[in-house]
């Protein structure tokens, strides 16, 4: 919220942890299978928001 607050950026500028990954499991289930784009896409913005390392996604 800080880095969003002083620069409007939604995108991290680190992270490479697997906190991503857990956060984004509500995704799957909440986004049918056939949706791959849609999901995919909502997946990746929201681990970018907190984990923008490219390992991460």
């Amino acid at each position: 919220m800080e880095r969003f607050a002083a620069t409007g950026a939604t995108t991290a500028d680190g992270g490479a942890t697997n906190g991503a990954m857990m956060r984004v499991l509500p995704i799957g289930w909440a986004t049918p299978a056939t949706e791959t784009a849609p999901r995919r896409d909502l997946a990746v913005r929201m681990t970018e928001a907190t984990h923008a390392d490219p390992r991460a996604p």
